[in-house]
């Protein structure tokens, strides 16, 4: 097996600083594989000492995979204390170039060997190549560059455990799934889907997806696997279904990605089947282009943990499809790190959860008049700034559902209530503030006998043509009050307790 995989760029010298350690290492070796297609390479071998033991020999193959022919493209460079064929400097320069290397103390294991002085023939076990141009599935070989597969599927249905496909860029169209324990190095090629890529058709195990690929995916990417850790690495990942679905089980996945987008109004980002269980996932991406909700289903009370980091994220769903954070389960918690939210959904009811833990360290604009921050259940945080010039947030469920503004302003141009409690609502050091001039309606409406709002350091604000808070249930509520003020005017039907009201002339 192939313990170490390096790739080396063109133009560029080298230094396998390997430490003496790890040569000494039962039969370790080293994998180099060269693109001289942007320029040549020089490559430094590590010092052998004197305390290097005869019965430990390391295995170094170095691989032009761009194949040129004639050109001085690989240096191979030794530490003048030791030598290569009694030569301190080898240069390959053969079509087809495969040099091995077995370094051991000075001489006495110093081997380079290039199969034929004619036609040197590149052999690398565990590595399946696949050209979409030049390779043919009926006579393609596995370990040689030369004769490489047409499509990733035939190179999928040979991989073995440990194997390395590694694609040169092009197009190809995926029909049968992924394995697990095989690395795919896909490079900038366009992939797309029409199948689960990602799923237990062949076993569980690590799943790597490596390169700047583009996907477009029709299937799920990842689907329905137990007992697996996935990491996927690409530039863009464009669905038409799901990014991760089914069932998932004992399993942690980790996408990073420049662009995540939905193509279809109804495509889910995130549909987990509510038996899923100890899941861990990890979404990193520059910017999320969302049609439907980010995670759209999730009905089980089993731990699920999911992370979203990233730049932006534009929600702009139809009617039905808006969601971003819906139902959700009494055992899932996500986080959104995203720097910037932008809902311009319709009927969007964006941050729905119905139960579970819902924790926003963004910045939020909502820009429609339904782009609604909602809470139906569970416990929602926000932390970064949101404006709503349009929109609403909306706390309802009753005693089950809190939302909690933590050091941040809501700022509110809607035409109506600023934010309708239910439930419970809880500002610390926060403010709403409402800018809108053409309504006497109060900013914060409590609007039954459930809803509880605490004010932490925080203000309700607003101009003097309308109440800063009432009650609309007709049910007497309690508004907790902790070093806290309402503006302009008091609140309506309200018990105000235990400090003073502190009013102020004019909008704030």
């Amino acid at each position: 097996m192939i313990a170490n995989y390096i790739i080396i760029e063109g133009g560029a010298t080298y230094k396998l600083n390997v430490p003496v350690e790890n040569l000494k290492i039962q039969n370790p070796e080293f994998r180099l594989v060269c693109k001289t297609n942007d320029g040549a390479i020089t490559i430094q071998l590590p010092i052998i000492g004197e305390d290097f033991d005869n019965n430990y020999n390391a295995k170094i193959y170095i691989d032009d995979i761009d194949d040129n022919a004639s050109v001085n493209n690989i240096t191979i460079i030794t530490d003048p204390s030791n030598s290569i064929n009694n030569s301190s400097q080898y240069i390959v320069s053969k079509n087809g170039d495969k040099v091995e290397i077995f370094i051991s103390n000075k001489n006495e294991y110093g081997v380079l060997d290039v199969p034929s002085a004619v036609t040197p023939i590149l052999f690398t076990p565990k590595i399946i190549y696949v050209d979409d141009i030049n390779g043919n599935d009926a006579t393609g070989e596995v370990g040689y560059p030369t004769k490489p597969f047409a499509t990733i599927d035939s190179a999928t249905n040979i991989a073995n455990n440990g194997d390395t496909i590694i694609a040169t860029r092009g197009t190809y169209y995926i029909s049968n799934p992924f394995k697990p324990n095989v690395v795919y190095d896909l490079g900038t090629s366009d992939i797309f889907g029409y199948t689960n890529i990602i799923t237990s058709t062949y076993g569980s195990g690590i799943f790597k997806i490596y390169g700047k690929s583009n996907i477009v995916n029709y299937g799920n990417l990842i689907s329905s696997i137990s007992n697996s850790d996935v990491y996927v690495e690409c530039n863009s990942i464009r669905y038409y279904s799901t990014v991760v679905g089914g069932s998932i089980f004992d399993s942690n996945i980790i996408i990073k990605t420049e662009l995540t987008e939905s193509l279809n109004n109804g495509a889910f980002h995130t549909y987990l089947e509510g038996d899923s269980i100890n899941v861990n996932i990890n979404f990193y991406s520059v910017k999320y282009l969302l049609h439907r909700g980010f995670i759209s289903w999730f009905n089980g009370n089993n731990t699920i943990n999911i992370n979203v980091y990233g730049t932006y994220l534009l929600h702009n769903g139809l009617d039905y499809y808006a969601s971003l954070a819906w139902l959700l389960g009494d055992g899932m918690t996500i986080n959104f790190y995203v720097n910037n939210i932008e809902i311009s959904a319709n009927s969007a009811n964006s941050f729905f959860p119905w139960y579970g833990v819902l924790n926003v360290y963004s910045k939020i604009k909502c820009i429609t008049d339904t782009s609604w921050i909602m809470a139906d259940g569970g416990k929602s945080t926000f932390y970064g700034d949101i404006n709503a010039p349009l929109g609403l947030l909306f706390v309802r469920g009753g005693a089950n559902a809190t939302v909690v503004l933590k050091e941040l302003t809501l700022t509110s141009n809607r035409g109506g209530n600023s934010t309708i409690v239910n439930g419970n609502l809880f500002l610390y050091s926060s403010d709403i503030k409402s800018t809108d001039i053409a309504t006497v309606l109060p900013i914060v409406a409590l609007s039954s006998a459930t809803s509880n709002l605490m004010l932490n350091n925080s203000k309700i604000i607003g101009d003097n043509t309308k109440p800063s808070i009432e009650d609309t249930s007709g049910t007497p509520n309690l508004v907790q009050v902790y070093g806290s003020c309402y503006t302009v005017t008091p609140p309506i039907n309200i018990t105000q307790a235990p400090e003073t009201i502190i009013q102020y002339p004019t909008l704030q």
